[in-house]
C-alpha cells in the first residue's frame, strides 16, 4: 500500500511541476495546526513482528512558502508532530507495558495541489500530494527498553484533501485531511534493531496569504 501511494504521490508532483511551468505564478505563505492520530506501529526485529506500540492523539504544526498558478500550487513545507506513547504490547505474549515517552516527527516536504471550484466562488476544494524527508525520533523511559533516545531520517510522503474559504482577496482559510507515512525508521534499542512503521491521519486548520 505504501509503495502504491508513493508512486501516486510522485506522479501528481510531476504533473504539477509541468503545469506550473506553463502559467504565471504568485507567491504565498501558509501555516497550519492540527491533531495527529498515529496508527499503532508494528515493531519488527530481523523481520519478526515482536510487538506493537500505540500512541495518544498528538499535535502538529506546519509552515510553508509556495507559488500559486490558479489551478496548480507548489510549495516547500516544514512540519513538526509529536504523539505521546500509550503502551507497548508483545506479540504472542502476555507482557504489556505502559510506555512513557513520545514519538516526534520533523518533516521537510515538497507539496503539490490541484484547486477546484468556480472562479468567483469563495469555496475552493483541493487535493494534495507531497514527498520529502522525515526525521523520526523515539524517546522513552519505559520498561520495555530502559532509557531510549533514538532517531533516524527517512523518506516520507503525504496525500490529502481540503476545503478553502476565501476571507478576502489573497487570504484563504482551510480545513484539511492528510494521510502521512514514512519509510520504516530503524532504531537501536537494547542491542536490537527495531524497524518501526509510521503513518498518521491528520486533521488540520490552515491559513494562506498571497502576495
Amino acid at each position: 500500500m505504501k509503495r502504491i501511494a508513493s508512486a501516486v504521490t510522485a506522479g501528481v508532483l510531476a504533473m504539477l511541476f509541468t503545469g506550473l511551468d506553463a502559467q504565471a505564478t504568485l507567491p504565498y505563505v501558509s501555516g497550519a495546526v492540527g491533531l495527529g492520530y498515529l496508527t499503532d506501529s508494528a515493531v519488527e526485529v530481523d523481520g519478526d513482528h515482536i510487538a506493537d506500540l500505540s500512541y495518544d492523539s498528538g499535535f502538529l504544526v506546519t509552515a510553508a512558502v509556495g507559488l500559486d498558478a490558479g489551478v496548480y500550487r507548489l510549495e516547500a513545507e516544514a512540519g513538526y508532530q509529536t504523539n505521546d506513547l500509550n503502551k507497548y504490547t508483545e506479540v504472542g505474549g502476555p507482557d504489556e507495558a505502559t510506555a512513557d515517552g513520545s514519538l516526534e516527527i520533523f518533516t521537510v516536504l515538497a507539496n503539490g495541489y490541484l484547486d477546484f471550484g468556480m472562479p468567483d466562488s469563495t469555496l475552493k476544494p483541493y487535493v494534495t500530494a507531497g514527498a520529502g524527508i522525515a526525521t523520526i525520533g523515539l524517546e522513552s523511559t519505559s520498561d520495555f527498553g530502559g532509557v531510549v533516545d533514538v532517531d533516524e531520517t527517512v523518506f516520507a510522503y503525504q496525500l490529502g484533501a481540503g476545503l478553502g474559504f476565501e476571507l478576502s482577496p489573497g487570504v484563504m482559510m482551510d480545513i484539511r485531511y492528510r494521510y502521512f507515512a514514512a519509510a520504516d525508521p530503524e532504531f537501536k534499542v537494547d542491542g536490537d534493531k527495531w524497524d518501526v512503521d509510521v503513518d498518521s491521519h491528520n486533521l488540520m486548520l490552515g491559513m494562506r496569504v498571497g502576495f
